[in-house]
């Protein structure tokens, strides 16, 4: 979870030196920075001119996990490629890393959800097999864990999956998702 201090932020260069975003390198990044971030990328391939300005924080750019209220929410499109439930290369070790979080002995409920494009038919399955592959890494982690596995399909969306009368992909994106609770 982010935490409630300022984050790093990149040394200061000596008088005189200092490149055209000093200032902005200069400005501590808050949590609620970080959380409202939005990285567009237009026009082709990323140039750095000059040195790349720092933005130290605990996760990466494309966050593999939501932390809030005692849930982990992964992000399947992350974690599983297309209509699959094949855990990703590295997702494995990122699921393994959120077991270590987790109490000795703990209770942990998985539910996996869906987008709401398909059918119950499709979407329940799916989801269920991919709480359980999110399953199968927690226990291979931590085998003290008491898991408990669900799928729920497309019943519990957390976003609206249309916007403005047209489909909206973020909102779907959203709704695809593992959710990892500690019950006890």
């Amino acid at each position: 979870m982010l935490g409630a201090a300022a984050w790093p932020v990149a040394p200061a260069a000596a008088p005189g030196d200092e490149p055209p975003w000093a200032e902005l390198a200069a400005t501590p990044v808050t949590p609620d920075m970080v959380e409202r971030a939005t990285l567009r990328l237009t026009g082709g391939p990323l140039q750095l001119i000059g040195a790349p300005l720092a933005l130290v924080r605990e996760k990466s750019v494309r966050e593999l996990a939501r932390e809030a209220d005692g849930v982990t929410t992964l992000t399947s499109d992350l974690l599983f490629g297309f209509d699959s439930a094949e855990l990703a290369p590295g997702a494995r070790e990122a699921v393994g890393a959120i077991a270590a979080t987790l109490p000795q002995g703990a209770a942990v409920t998985v539910d996996g959800h869906t987008d709401g494009l398909g059918g119950d038919g499709v979407n329940v399955p799916l989801s269920q097999a991919r709480a359980q592959a999110v399953a199968d890494a927690l226990s291979a982690a931590r085998p003290d864990l008491a898991l408990t596995v669900t799928g729920h399909g497309s019943s519990r969306p957390v976003a609206e999956e249309r916007a403005g009368g047209s489909d909206d992909p973020a909102g779907r994106a959203l709704n695809r998702r593992v959710e990892v609770r500690v019950t006890g």
